[in-house]
C-alpha cells in the first residue's frame, strides 16, 4: 500500500491511497488544480481513482469536493450528517453519492474502509481504517481527544496518519483570539503534540511500521517539536528502531509505502 499526503494542515487536506491498481482520495480540501497536480505527481492515473471519501464537512477537508467529483467522475462517500452539512453549504452537485454508516465497513475501489466516530466540532466526523490484503492504514485527524473507541480501532494498524496539531505553549502565547484557542484545545478541537504522543504510546504495537504526524498548525507548532514528542514516546516503548516517523506538511507532499 502506498500513501501520498498531498497536503496536511489548516489550509487544506488531501490523502491519496493506492494499491493493487486502484486508488482512493481521502478529503478534498485543496483547490482543484492543486489536487490534480498532486495526483499527477504521485503517478496516479485519474482513471484509477475509484472514490472520494470525505471525513467531515469543514472547508479544509471538503473545499473542492464537488468540483473534483465531477472532474474525475468520482463517487463521493460520506456519512449522511456530513453530506447534509455539505449540501447546506452549497457543496453538492457531486458526480455520484454513496452514503456510509459510521461504524460499518464498506468497500471503496477494492479497499475495505471502516469509519469510526471522533470527537470534533462538526456534524459527524470520522477517522478511518483502510485495508487491502494484509495491509492496514489508520487515519485520524481533527479530534479533541482520543476516545477508547479511537484507540481500539487504530490498535494493530501497519501505518498511521495521526494528528499532532499544536504545542500548547505556542498556542496560548500566539495571536489567535481566546475563543479560538479554547476551541482548539477543547475536547471537540485538535490533538496537541503531547496528546498525540500519549496515543502513540498505546498504538505502538509490533505491527506498526510507519507514523505520519499530520495537521500541524503553521502558527502554533513546529515539525521538530511534534517529531521530538513522538520520537520520545517511541523510544520509551522500544519502537523507535522499527517505526519510521514523518511529519506531513501543508506545502510539501509526502509519500510512504509499506
Amino acid at each position: 500500500m502506498r500513501v501520498d499526503i498531498l497536503a496536511s494542515g489548516s489550509r487544506g487536506n488531501a490523502i491519496l491511497i493506492s494499491g493493487s491498481g486502484s486508488s482512493i482520495l481521502i478529503d478534498a480540501g485543496l483547490p482543484v488544480h492543486k489536487t490534480l497536480e498532486g495526483i499527477r505527481a504521485a503517478n496516479v492515473r485519474p482513471r484509477n481513482l475509484r472514490a472520494l471519501i470525505i471525513t467531515h464537512e469543514h472547508i479544509d477537508h471538503s473545499f473542492s469536493a464537488s468540483a473534483i467529483s465531477r472532474r474525475l467522475n468520482l463517487t463521493v462517500m460520506a456519512n449522511r450528517p456530513t453530506l447534509a452539512a455539505l449540501n447546506e453549504r452549497g457543496n453538492d452537485g457531486f458526480f455520484g453519492v454513496s452514503p456510509f454508516e459510521t461504524g460499518r465497513a464498506f468497500d471503496a475501489g477494492g479497499f475495505t474502509v471502516t469509519p469510526f466516530p471522533v470527537p470534533h466540532d462538526c456534524a459527524e466526523g470520522v477517522g478511518l481504517v483502510v485495508e487491502q490484503g494484509p495491509k492496514s492504514l489508520g487515519i485520524c485527524t481533527d479530534l479533541g481527544f482520543a476516545t477508547s473507541l479511537v484507540k481500539e480501532r487504530l490498535k494493530g494498524v501497519d501505518a498511521l496518519v495521526v494528528e499532532s496539531n499544536h504545542d500548547p505553549g505556542m498556542l496560548m502565547e500566539g495571536t489567535y483570539p481566546w475563543h479560538v484557542k479554547q476551541r482548539i484545545k477543547g475536547r471537540q478541537g485538535h490533538l496537541s503534540n503531547a496528546q498525540c504522543a500519549d496515543l502513540l504510546k498505546e498504538l505502538a504495537t509490533p505491527n506498526l511500521r510507519a507514523v505520519v504526524l499530520a495537521h500541524l498548525s503553521q502558527e502554533n507548532n513546529r515539525p521538530e517539536l511534534a517529531l521530538s514528542s513522538a520520537m520520545g514516546v517511541l523510544k520509551e516503548v522500544g519502537a523507535d528502531s522499527r517505526v519510521e516517523l514523518f511529519a506531513a506538511s501543508q506545502d510539501e507532499p509526502l509519500s510512504i509505502a509499506f
